[in-house]
């Protein structure tokens, strides 16, 4: 990141919750760019990621949820700062890179080959990356998205920093500063994540969202039976994939909480079966988006009455257990 060449994709080792140990070795661009960043940086992204308990089905779709970036900077000590899109996006890029600090930019998945069979000179789909390297007299560009860190060359390159004559908007720019704060402790990182938990759940949805999804539930697979497999991939995306995750999320965070239990001073056992709970919320949301993706292609309506039931139980006790862990009941 700071202009020498550190980082090989073909041997990159990207964080466990990218492999198949994880439920969700893809949860969504923004979060799992930074993951990895928080990876490669050598930082432990799981600390940072109470906000997932804030998770709620939105008017149409469930919470997209990101890092936030007050979180990033206690944490982790890194700041996040929009850039103005003054000049070229490629000389801004630079600049940044230059100066020991990675990018995040919305580009055009179109030119980005890590998703080939989904996006990849396919369709056009916007999405986040973290700039890592950057190679202009080469063409070469090395960057965080989805599950891993990559390579991006030649056409590729010049596409994703539109240098082919393709007029575009200019995309939305972070810098990321690693180097204003020091390094935090483990106690001090510990310390914060348990008290912003509390605030994290305070502001979780006071309504158990998953009642409000069963009700809408039947219409919803409806729409899959009548739209097929195309809108069933964007659905689910939306739907499963979010709340799936990010409650899978949750449960590797309590997990850290619990692994860190001496300074967390948490009731453990709670901590436990609360995790518990939201990962099988996780594999309820696996089931579901497997069961339902059969609706989308023969347009055969499933019963899914029980999932839905186990979605809601799952929810309250695991709300629950935590409010008694952390000493909010």
């Amino acid at each position: 990141m700071n202009g020498s060449r550190r980082l090989d994709p073909d041997t990159y080792q990207q964080h466990w919750l990218h492999t198949d140990q994880s439920d969700w070795p893809e949860t969504n661009c923004y979060v799992d760019v930074w993951i990895e960043l928080l990876h490669v940086l050598g930082h432990d992204p799981l600390a940072a990621l109470g906000f997932t308990l804030r998770t709620d089905l939105e008017a149409d779709q469930w919470t997209f949820y990101k890092y936030r970036h007050h979180d990033l900077e206690q944490l982790y000590g890194v700041e996040v700062i929009e850039l103005n899109p003054w000049t070229t996006v490629i000389d801004q890029v630079g600049a940044e890179v230059r100066a020991g600090r990675p990018v995040l930019v919305e580009v055009d998945s179109w030119f980005l080959p890590d998703t080939a069979a989904t996006a990849y000179k396919l369709k056009h789909v916007k999405s986040t990356i973290a700039v890592l390297e950057l190679d202009v007299n080469n063409e070469v560009l090395v960057y965080a998205h989805n599950h891993s860190v990559h390579r991006a060359e030649g056409t590729d390159f010049r596409g994703v920093f539109g240098l082919d004559g393709a007029a575009v908007l200019p995309p939305y720019i972070e810098t990321v500063r690693v180097d204003r704060f020091p390094q935090i402790s483990l106690d001090a990182q510990v310390a914060y994540a348990s008290s912003v938990l509390r605030d994290h759940l305070q502001r979780a949805p006071s309504v158990n969202p998953f009642r409000r999804y069963q009700d809408r539930f039947q219409s919803d697979l409806q729409r899959l039976a009548d739209r097929g497999v195309e809108f069933f991939h964007d659905y689910a995306f939306s739907s499963y994939r979010q709340f799936g995750s990010s409650f899978y999320l949750a449960a590797c965070h309590l997990d850290w909480l619990g692994s860190n239990n001496e300074l967390a001073g948490f009731a453990p056992e709670h901590l436990t079966r609360s995790a518990d709970c939201f990962r099988a919320i996780s594999a309820s949301a696996r089931a579901l988006q497997m069961r339902s993706a059969r609706t989308a292609t023969t347009a055969k309506m499933i019963d899914a009455s029980t999932t839905l039931q186990s979605l809601i139980d799952n929810y309250d006790q695991g709300m629950h257990e935590l409010r008694v862990a952390v000493g909010d009941s």
